[in-house]
């Protein structure tokens, strides 16, 4: 969840942002594998990076950066890993850590189609609370043993100490536990030396003890994962990123625009489809497409960015706007030039998959044309909403404006008398009211494209393709009279 969280928070940024955001979520995991492979038991640190997976889970779902949760895993594993061998992990602990990993990932994904009765965004900190709890539990009933080897090397002792017996007793005990003893204090000669250097000793041993409260080993070491994190954010960059295509201005009065409702980019054999989508979309060569049902990172779908594989391959700019969550929603892909673009949070109405409505205002040869792309979830409460938006946006009937998208709505139906009232109309009645649903079997148009005055749907076509469970719906459209000066 974090890795899908961060990496649709860092699509369209700039180079130095993304290698900013990436490096920062790399270094993150370097340094859970670093933690995890150096075991060093610490009850204080186990309360306090069960207390960091909490919070880190939190911010990850309130921000989408989720960068302290790897740190905090690494972290736990490293304070409740218990010494010696055999390295096993009790079987009990497999078969409870799987169930509650199943649990919560149905648990999770399962809101979007029932309603839970709370923000499915609590299984998540449930999980990361009960995560802490074993956390802290184990290291509490696992006992802190002396770490040996990091011990200062007899070399390192300077030739001002002289040790007495006590003296070698207190370094052979403080040796033991890797800190480095500072022996200049305590060259003072005599029993008195040795008495007033034992206290010496234990102080110097309790300060370079501090840094060691997360009971990690010294931090001469930690240049292995930032090396690794540097490393493989260069190469995760050189490989993967690239920048926005150029913005292209179109002559002419003339646009084409591709809705479709792409369930995620399954097909209706229930294999992924993206790269036919994208093969199919990129000989149509549409102006501006319109996608439902984007998925950016759902761990129960695979963890698939769809958005950033459509853009790439159809060499587009994008723009995403989160519906049910930061990873889940629906998306405009155009090279024109796009004045502005929001979304809209829709009242879920009883429904639990939110929705939202995404606006924007591109220019078609000097002219504006106003796009709402949505997909409704619950017609009857967010056609108003949509309606609304419609009007807003037509700025008193001075821009044109289309409306496309799922909107689970007949021609019949009567959410669509209440868009019409916002001026909308519906052409592709006459162009045949092609079926648009279910797409092995077409029976109902669900899938529209609506225009306002200002604005004409000059042809639209329907192919029947098995990469979803909707058909796309293609149309060319043409801008016909509007006072764009007001």
């Amino acid at each position: 969840m974090s890795a899908g969280l961060s990496t649709a928070a860092w699509h369209g940024l700039s180079l130095g942002e993304a290698a900013l955001g990436l490096g920062s979520f790399g270094l993150s995991v370097a340094l859970m594998v670093w933690l995890a492979a150096r075991p060093v038991p610490s009850k204080r640190a186990a309360l306090l990076l069960a207390a960091l997976l909490v919070a880190g889970t939190v911010l990850m779902l309130a921000t989408g950066h989720g960068q302290l949760v790897p740190l905090s895993v690494g972290g736990l594993l490293a304070v409740t890993a218990r010494p010696g061998p055999p390295a096993v992990r009790p079987g009990a602990g497999v078969l409870g850590g799987g169930l509650v990993f199943l649990v919560g990932v149905f648990g999770y994904y399962a809101a979007y189609d029932l309603d839970l009765g709370f923000p499915n965004g609590l299984v998540a900190t449930a999980v990361a609370v009960a995560a802490a709890l074993v956390g802290i539990t184990s290291a509490l009933r696992t006992p802190e043993t002396l770490d040996t080897t990091n011990a200062t090397p007899a070399a390192e002792v300077t030739e001002e100490t002289t040790p007495t017996a006590a003296d070698t007793a207190t370094a052979d005990t403080s040796a033991g536990t890797g800190e480095t003893l500072c022996g200049g204090a305590e060259g003072v000669g005599g029993a008195g030396g040795a008495r007033s250097g034992v206290p010496a000793r234990r102080a110097a041993a309790q300060f370079s003890g501090l840094w060691r409260i997360s009971g990690l080993r010294p931090i001469s070491g930690l240049w292995r994962p930032v090396v690794a994190a540097v490393v493989l954010t260069g190469l995760s960059l050189a490989a993967g990123w690239r920048s926005a295509p150029a913005v292209q201005p179109k002559e002419g009065s003339s646009f084409t625009l591709l809705a479709y409702n792409i369930r995620m980019g399954f097909g209706l054999d229930g294999r992924l489809s993206l790269d036919d989508i994208t093969a199919w979309a990129a000989a149509k060569r549409p102006d501006v497409v319109l996608l439902s049902e984007v998925d950016r990172g759902w761990l129960l779908n695979g963890g698939h960015d769809d958005l950033d594989r459509i853009a790439r391959g159809l060499g587009l700019r994008a723009y995403f706007a989160p519906a049910a969550d930061q990873v889940w929603g629906d998306a405009l892909l155009t090279n024109l030039p796009v004045r502005q673009v929001v979304s809209h949070p829709l009242g879920k109405h009883g429904y639990p998959t939110g929705a939202q409505a995404q606006t924007a205002v591109i220019e078609v040869g000097g002219s504006e044309v106003g796009i709402v792309n949505t997909h409704l979830q619950s017609p009857p409460g967010q056609a108003p909403e949509v309606a609304a938006l419609v009007r807003d946006l037509s700025a008193g009937g001075r821009r044109p404006v289309v409306l496309a998208g799922d909107l689970n709505t007949r021609p019949g139906d009567p959410e669509m008398r209440v868009l019409e009232s916002a001026g909308l109309s519906d052409p592709l009645i006459a162009l045949g009211n092609p079926a648009t649903s279910p797409a092995d079997a077409p029976v109902e148009r669900i899938d529209h494209v609506l225009v306002t005055g200002g604005v004409r749907v000059e042809s639209a076509d329907v192919p029947r393709l098995p990469y979803s469970d909707h058909l796309p719906v293609m149309a060319a459209l043409r801008i016909t009279s509007v006072d764009q000066e007001g």
